[in-house]
């Protein structure tokens, strides 16, 4: 038994499979502690999925009310790997959505088609 674990063979093998599963795991848990850097709130990632797991069991519009309760009206949450600033203080919206809009523009739109209200608020931007 000895001899087999330290034949080459077993080197050859689990060698590469480890250092291949430490690189993944590295990837896709790199900017995990990106918020907390910074000191901001929110609730811990999990590899690959990120916070996006959590949608499976709830809707989107429960699961931002239960963390801004949670965490407060300003949170980093991660899709994927990818941070997200989560803000819900309206003041602080009109301030990234109005006053410093131009430091604010490669953003992706995040719409929610099936909310009327929401859909309303789009076409009234689009128009405008």
């Amino acid at each position: 038994m000895i001899n087999y674990l330290l034949s080459q063979n077993w080197v050859l093998y689990w060698l590469p499979l480890s250092v291949a599963f430490t690189v993944i795991y590295r990837y896709y848990t790199r900017n995990f502690n990106y918020f907390t850097k910074m000191g901001v709130n929110g609730p811990k990632p999990v590899i690959i999925f990120g916070n996006l797991w959590e949608l499976l069991f709830t809707s989107k519009d429960k699961l931002d009310i239960k963390r801004v309760r949670k965490y407060g009206k300003l949170f980093g949450i991660f899709d994927g790997n990818k941070p997200l600033l989560q803000i819900a203080d309206p003041v602080l919206i009109k301030q990234i959505l109005v006053k410093d809009f131009h430091m604010f523009t490669d953003r992706p739109l995040i719409s929610n088609a099936s909310h009327p209200i929401a859909n309303q608020m789009v076409a009234m931007a689009t128009r405008g």
